[in-house]
């Protein structure tokens, strides 16, 4: 198991994301051509399931969430809209018990390239 899929279902399920990127939340690379704007997720880390002791231990995965956009403005909303949507959410997603924390700051920037704007926030997620 890892944390990505809890974190697309809450980003999935929350209306005010879905009313920006409808249905483009992709796990690690979104396609190439891909329509702005767009979520990508990305898993940074894990806490192995079986290293951990005991009924009350929980797992953690720490989870990028890069959003991608044709204006700062569009990623300003949407980054606040991911955030209410993931930060302190805590409940059964995916058949998991799930907390989900906003794990410190974000970060935008702009990518000449392709004259995309772009913002990270990063999300810790325990489960079990």
């Amino acid at each position: 198991m890892s944390a990505l899929p809890i974190i697309e279902s809450l980003l999935s399920a929350a209306p005010a994301v879905t009313g920006i990127v409808s249905d483009r939340v992709y796990y690690s690379v979104a396609p190439q051509g891909a329509a702005l704007p767009y979520i990508v997720m990305v898993g940074t880390a894990e806490t192995d399931e079986v290293l951990l002791q005991g009924q009350a231990q929980f797992p953690e995965g720490l989870v990028s969430v890069a959003m991608y956009g044709a204006d700062f403005p569009t990623i300003e909303s949407l980054g606040d809209a991911v955030i209410s949507a993931l930060a302190d959410a805590s409940g059964l997603y995916r058949g998991h018990e799930a907390k989900v924390q906003r794990d410190g700051g974000g970060s935008f920037d702009f990518l000449p390239a392709d004259r995309t704007h772009r913002r990270i926030e990063s999300f810790s997620v325990r489960y079990r």
